[in-house]
């Protein structure tokens, strides 16, 4: 498995995990303590417990006369009541679909950044190693001494006629201002051709730079 794709399982386990679980749905479970007796009543309680409703006289203190575990809600010294049992599906449903949200950014954002780099390394790659450095031909349509510098990804600058031009190289295809040549190794440069006329051809030679 790539790092790319070991890197997405990790995310996305790591924002799942993240999120709160989804519980069960909430419920109701009415406990007593009858004369005065210590009481357990076994329920999930999913680790969440809420008195919603006293049926003795102010007997109902927590941690003191009643309380919960995850297996269920005890009462004692007389504590009688209704209790609310459970988490609130609705909301924890919510949170999780929120943490899978962010964890889908999260892959939506590596999965860009991986193809940016992918197509950089790609671009790179297309660079013919005979055609970086720095070169000059004199071309004869334009009656024009004409300079080109070639960096290693693909960035062309050139001068002609005392004016910057910017341009660019993928593979065999240089493309200076709105000139577009197809090029081949010739000598210690290369030879342009016009791709819209194709009689208009140069011939760079090498003036420092290169592999």
């Amino acid at each position: 498995m790539s790092f790319y794709r070991r890197t997405v399982c990790v995310l996305l386990i790591g924002a799942l995990m993240a999120g709160p679980r989804v519980a069960i749905a909430s419920d109701t479970v009415t406990c007593e303590s009858r004369h005065g007796r210590y009481n357990y009543c076994r329920v999930d309680t999913d680790g969440k417990v809420e008195l919603t409703r006293e049926l003795s006289r102010g007997d109902c203190r927590e941690g003191r006369s009643w309380g919960y575990d995850n297996r269920g809600v005890w009462v004692d010294r007389g504590c009688s009541a209704e209790f609310r049992v459970g988490r609130d599906s609705k909301s924890d449903k919510h949170a999780a679909v929120a943490a899978g949200v962010i964890g889908l950014a999260l892959i939506a954002a590596l999965a860009a950044k991986n193809n940016q780099q992918r197509q950089e390394h790609q671009e790179q790659q297309d660079i013919q190693p005979w055609s970086v450095g720095s070169f000059s031909a004199f071309d004869q349509q334009q009656r024009t001494m004409v300079e080109i510098n070639v960096q290693p990804g693909g960035a062309v600058s050139a001068r002609a006629r005392g004016e910057s031009i910017t341009g660019s190289m993928r593979g065999d295809l240089l493309t200076v201002g709105h000139f577009t040549f197809r090029i081949q190794p010739a000598g210690n440069g290369f030879q342009a051709v016009d791709q819209a006329d194709p009689s208009h051809q140069l011939t760079f030679q090498r003036v420092s730079g290169g592999y």
